[in-house]
């Protein structure tokens, strides 16, 4: 819009000074008498169609400047911090009234804890998080609490961290709130995850997680083979990524898999795998060493 703006500026200029120009030769030229009156004739119908045009290049750029302003490069993602400042912020805008958009009520305790209840979860920590969902469900206000991470994905549905963070919280009241319909949540948080991948398929923190998640599903499912298949690509992943001891996790896990398989073999071999990554990792030398290797 801003290109626009700025051509439409360089025609309104450029006619502006045409049109001065051909007032300054107006009064200043005394063309001759039967000649003059046909190039003064003509000289005033150029200035008229100059005038409209004019005037329609000031009405273009008016209605362009009451426009908002896009950048044409897209700015960068929310981070997590922001996703939540969203929800907490999302919860403190209080409903209208019966009485009208010019009535707003005045924020009940109801609302005041849901906002306590976003802030806690927000700086809660991972043994922290389970009892919380655990009171939210107690009050009966899982989908409540939810909805705003939901309309922070709905307000921005190409956001990574947005749906990352939806995908986290409906999970965590699946897993602390056994009492409610977590078969609902779990497949929501499923679906919230694979979105995550859909929108950032080298999204090393969300494959993982994902993958963890699925090898807790029952075996009714059938999402197993999935499972170790992101493991899979994890490791994969891990190759061209510097070394961390996180990545650790996913030959223990993918390990695990195989061996609750019965494929000890397979088992063995991506431990190994897992050693030659990471040396020192005394886990990884222990599920090893279970296998005499």
């Amino acid at each position: 819009m801003q290109l626009l703006s700025v051509a439409l500026l360089s025609c309104l200029t450029s006619a502006s000074v045409v049109l001065v120009a051909n007032n300054t030769f107006a009064c200043t030229e005394s063309p001759l008498p039967s000649e003059g009156r046909d190039r003064s004739a003509e000289s005033d119908a150029a200035l008229a169609s100059l005038r409209i045009e004019v005037e329609q290049l000031r009405t273009d750029l008016r209605k362009l400047e009451l426009q908002p302003v896009r950048s044409i490069v897209s700015s960068p993602e929310p981070d997590r911090a922001s996703i939540r400042a969203m929800v907490a912020e999302a919860m403190r805008q209080t409903p209208e009234s019966e009485g009208g958009p010019d009535q707003v009520a005045k924020p009940t305790a109801q609302d005041s804890t849901t906002t306590q209840l976003l802030a806690a979860l927000a700086s809660a920590t991972k043994e922290q998080v389970g009892d919380l969902w655990a009171d939210i469900e107690a009050q009966g206000r899982i989908d409540e609490v939810l909805d705003v991470y939901r309309d922070a994905v709905a307000q921005a549905p190409q956001s990574i961290e947005a749906r990352h963070e939806l995908a986290r919280a409906t999970h965590a009241a699946a897993m602390s709130a056994p009492n409610h319909k977590n078969g609902r949540l779990w497949i929501e948080s499923d679906e919230q995850y694979s979105r995550v991948l859909e929108l950032d398929p080298q999204n090393w923190t969300a494959r993982y997680e994902k993958a963890i998640k699925l090898a807790f599903w029952p075996d009714t499912y059938g999402r197993l083979p999935e499972a170790m298949g992101h493991f899979e690509t994890l490791i994969e992943q891990q190759q061209n990524l510097p070394i961390e001891p996180t990545q650790a996790q996913v030959y223990i896990w993918l390990g695990n898999l195989h061996a609750q398989q019965g494929n000890t073999a397979k088992a063995k071999s991506i431990w190994q795998q897992g050693t030659q990554r990471h040396p020192t990792n005394e886990r990884l030398r222990a599920r090893l060493a279970t296998l005499g290797g």
